[in-house]
């Protein structure tokens, strides 16, 4: 029997091909330098509202602006107690060559069923992912994801789970709650729980409807692709 001629490839070159074809996988979804990538975000309640969406890129995992039993920042606070993103879009603006969504232009709130889509430039599938948005009506629930790889996003839908920031006792009074369907005061300075914790949803003990506006986990979906040009 004849030998070939070609001579075998020792286990390491395999590996570099391996992670060689796992790279140019990734510059194919995105290119070596990134492109617009659109990210859809779908309300997927019944009767709450997000409020306009903090969405934002950054190139690698940063400080969480939540995390789960620990207290919320004064800018965490703020969002999920009146929507209000504009401090959390300050911080993750601090971090080398974050990509952060206008906020004049991501300036509408979310419905019930409603999906809204996001647009960033120069993206790549090995970016994060940071979404917030306060849920209406609420005293201080937000729905939060921070540090996604954009990877899972191109290739599965996430849910997002809501929060309860712990900064303002839930009171379910519209008083103490902003927005359409209340339009009381949105950001105080009292003290809640003291947490961020899942939320435990609309208990009906103040002027809330439990069959109105409560909610089951996701309170929302997120899903990306890469804009494609030429259509």
């Amino acid at each position: 029997m004849k030998r070939s001629n070609h001579a075998k490839l020792p286990k390491k070159a395999y590996l570099l091909i391996s992670v060689a074809a796992l790279v140019m996988s990734w510059a194919n979804m995105g290119h070596a330098m990134g492109k617009e990538i659109t990210i859809h975000i779908q309300n997927v309640t019944s009767g709450v509202i997000l409020t306009p969406p903090l969405v934002a890129i950054t190139k690698r995992p940063v400080t969480p602006f939540f995390k789960v039993g620990e207290p919320a920042s004064e800018g965490l606070a703020k969002l999920a107690e009146g929507g209000d993103r504009s401090d959390l879009i300050s911080d993750i603006e601090t971090y080398r060559r974050a990509k952060v969504a206008d906020p004049s232009v991501y300036s509408n709130p979310i419905l019930p069923g409603e999906i809204v889509s996001v647009t960033l430039t120069n993206v790549k599938p090995s970016d994060y992912l940071h979404f917030g948005s306060m849920l209406l009506p609420t005293n201080d629930a937000f729905a939060g994801l921070t540090n996604i790889p954009v990877i899972k996003l191109l290739k599965f839908h996430k849910g997002v789970k809501a929060y309860d920031a712990g900064s303002e006792l839930n009171e379910e009074t519209c008083i103490t709650i902003p927005g359409p369907q209340c339009g009381g005061e949105g950001f105080n300075e009292e003290d809640g729980e003291g947490i961020v914790h899942p939320h435990a949803g609309i208990h009906g003990e103040g002027e809330l409807s439990v069959k109105s506006y409560n909610w089951g986990n996701p309170v929302a979906v997120i899903k990306a692709e890469y804009v494609k040009k030429g259509k």
